[in-house]
């Protein structure tokens, strides 16, 4: 799966007629997670390097400094997504919400998405290490 084109992987999720809303939040997310997670290893070397997580702290100090990280990671994921947003607008993306309750039938595909999603994650991490 991590050879194939992210164009191909929702191609293949719209033919197997997962719904058009959850097929765009994956694309959304398979796109920024990468660059949320280069800026969280960035913020936490940064911080390291000031000795931020120094073995000489007290556990409840190195606690401190890591939600510090996190919530300054968390404020620039939402002034980004605020700035993708407006981009998106400005090129025209339309926004189409429908709050129609979920059938069985996509509940079952999004449970199946996830479990399969997550088998994928721990054989890789875990068993082909």
């Amino acid at each position: 799966m991590s050879t194939t084109k992210t164009n191909e992987i929702v191609a293949a999720l719209s033919w197997l007629k997962v719904p058009e809303t959850i097929v765009d939040l994956m694309l959304l997310m398979l796109r920024y997670v990468g660059t949320l997670s280069k800026e969280a290893e960035r913020m936490y070397f940064s911080a390291k390097s000031r000795h931020a997580f120094s073995s000489d702290l007290p556990y409840f100090k190195k606690l401190k400094n890591f939600g510090m990280i996190a919530g300054a990671l968390f404020l620039r994921s939402i002034d980004r997504a605020d700035r993708v947003y407006l981009g998106m607008l400005s090129k025209g993306f339309k926004f189409k919400v429908s709050l129609k309750k979920l059938t069985k039938r996509e509940i079952i595909q999004i449970v199946a998405l996830i479990f399969i999603s997550l088998s994928i994650v721990f054989i890789d991490r875990v068993m082909l290490c």
